[in-house]
């Protein structure tokens, strides 16, 4: 459901906010929700129920001490194959 927020919140022609939001996070390190959503595009509180989600669901990191999310290397390699990427593709997929 709150995907379905997050798209609500952008331009119609803007690419999946789901991707975009994996994108920034692989390619800025640990972030806060509001770095994310800042970067994205994005309303900040459709991006940290996603996040959270995402969190839950093992697919993201969240270190709630310092209230951040990152995408660890694994996290990064298995997203890239459910997205169908091969090992060559998933630099360009993330960068």
């Amino acid at each position: 459901m709150a995907r379905d927020h997050v798209a609500m919140s952008m331009p119609h022609n803007s690419p999946d906010p789901t991707l975009t939001m994996l994108r920034v996070l692989a390619g800025g390190g640990p972030q806060t929700a509001r770095e994310v959503a800042e970067r994205a595009g994005l309303e900040e509180r459709y991006t940290r129920e996603w996040l959270d989600r995402q969190a839950d669901l093992g697919r993201v990191t969240y270190d709630p001490a310092a209230e951040i999310f990152l995408l660890t290397p694994k996290q990064e390699a298995t997203l890239a194959r459910e997205a169908g990427q091969t090992r060559d593709q998933q630099s360009a997929l993330w960068h």
